[in-house]
């Protein structure tokens, strides 16, 4: 009923200015209206609280686009970067690109998968990544996700000219992956 659903959109409201609970951005987006959550979420994503990472992922479901650059700040601030790298795989370009590749030189372990994931897909590349014939990707996607450096940041250099030429328009299975 309509009261119950004001009722609980303000306790989430609440919950979600004192910034700490990850969990009230998608709550938020399932009770109150489009418009009130969008605002909360804006404001919420503004700050640099555990929920802003969540409040950015939920405004991107909401809007389709919206709360990218509060991803790539907080992600830069080390706000819960894990949901920040998961939430950056809707989105590409240069922007997203030089955030997320300098920080792969010198991630490791989870961290460096959740980023890899973000720029494929991202790119819209992760599908050569896992299936099919271009088994080259696939050794550059193991490389990525070296724990060692020595290794790992050479790949990165190679998945920037794979994006650069996929951005450019390129199709990937003609970078000689296959």
């Amino acid at each position: 009923d309509e009261a119950e659903k004001r009722k609980a959109t303000q306790v989430l409201l609440d919950r979600l200015a004192q910034g700490q609970d990850r969990r009230v951005p998608a709550a938020l987006l399932a009770v109150a209206p489009p418009p009130v959550a969008e605002a909360a979420l804006r404001s919420a994503m503004a700050k640099d609280e555990p929920a802003s990472v969540a409040a950015a992922v939920a405004l991107g479901e909401l809007t389709g686009g919206g709360g990218k650059d509060a991803l790539l700040r907080l992600l830069s601030k080390g706000i819960d970067p894990v949901l920040a790298a998961i939430g950056l795989q809707r989105y590409a370009g240069p922007d997203v690109d030089a955030v997320l590749l300098p920080m792969l030189e010198n991630a490791n372990g989870e961290m460096a998968q959740h980023l890899t994931e973000a720029l494929w897909s991202g790119h819209r590349l992760q599908r050569y990544t896992t299936t099919g014939p271009m088994w080259g990707l696939r050794l550059l996607n193991v490389r990525l996700w070296s724990p060692y450096p020595s290794i790992r940041r050479p790949a990165v250099a190679e998945l920037r000219k794979v994006l650069d030429a996929v951005t450019r328009g390129q199709d990937p299975r003609t970078l000689g992956y296959s």
